[in-house]
Order: structure tokens, then C-alpha cells, then sequence
């Protein structure tokens, strides 16, 4: 599979959000699910800023 990097950013924003959008219904896994939104978000934006 090749994305490229506009493609590549989209994925991760596209998991950063999902990962923002469950962290009211959690009751365990709060720290790992908003560490994964932060790794996310920030992959998605060196990839927007390399595009």
C-alpha cells in the first residue's frame, strides 16, 4: 500500500479525530487513547507541512 503524503496526513487527522471522538464514553485507556490522538495529530501535520 502507497499513500502519498497529502493521503498519508489525511489518514492520520482522520485517526486523530476518532480517537478525540471517543474519549468521552471511555472509562479505561483515557492517557493511551489521548496520547494516540496527540501522536496523530502531529504525524498529520508534518505530513501536511512536508506537502
Amino acid at each position: 500500500m502507497q499513500y502519498s503524503l497529502l493521503d498519508n496526513g489525511v489518514d492520520s487527522l482522520k485517526a486523530a479525530y476518532n480517537c478525540i471522538i471517543k474519549i468521552p464514553e471511555l472509562r479505561e485507556g483515557l492517557e493511551h487513547n489521548i496520547k494516540d490522538a496527540v501522536l496523530s495529530l502531529n504525524h498529520a501535520v508534518e505530513r501536511f507541512y512536508l506537502n
